[in-house]
């Protein structure tokens, strides 16, 4: 359920932030991807632990390391890229 909410979430905050037309869509992969590191695995964990199956807590897991690799990315893109 919490999980679902913060895939949600994350989805409605990605579309309020889509690129213009004439940007190249592979900036708008490349954050799909970013945001998908760390929501995905979570997902599926929250829902392989409901089912009892499938190894929950590994994904969740991965979901965190996932979410802190994306957290460093937008860091890097905050402090570094933007200057350019």
């Amino acid at each position: 359920m919490v999980a679902s909410l913060y895939v949600a979430g994350l989805v409605r905050t990605a579309r309020g932030n889509l690129p213009a037309r004439d940007q190249p869509r592979v900036w708008l992969i490349g954050r799909g991807l970013v945001l998908a590191l760390g929501a995905v695995p979570l997902l599926v964990g929250a829902c392989s632990v409901i089912a009892e199956t499938g190894g929950g807590l590994y994904w969740i897991a991965a979901g965190i390391v996932g979410a802190i690799i994306g957290g460093v990315t937008n860091a890097w893109v905050l402090l570094v890229e933007i200057q350019r």
